[in-house]
């Protein structure tokens, strides 16, 4: 819980920067590939992480599976309930 408290301090001191113009327009192009590089560093710990932990590589079947149904079902149900409101908005 504190970790999540610890993420939208770090949002909010992003966002009044921004709003408050502190940053520079000579930073701002810049931001960009600090972001890619950051999410780039994140998914690499990230793959190490799950590459070494050998019950979830044990497993990995399974979560495959559920993974996969979840996404299924999210997209399918995205795309009913778009329709359905989008219908509604029609009348």
């Amino acid at each position: 819980m504190s970790t999540i408290i610890l993420y939208v301090i770090i949002m909010t001191i992003g966002i009044f920067l921004a709003r408050k113009g502190i940053i520079s327009e000579r930073i701002k192009p810049k931001l960009g590939h600090c972001q890619t590089f950051a999410l780039i560093f994140l998914l690499g710990i990230l793959g190490y992480k799950l590459g070494s932990d050998k019950g979830l590589l044990e497993k990995i079947h399974f979560i495959g599976i559920q993974a996969f149904t979840i996404a299924v079902l999210s997209i399918v149900f995205s795309i009913l309930l778009v329709f359905v409101f989008y219908k509604k908005g029609d009348r």
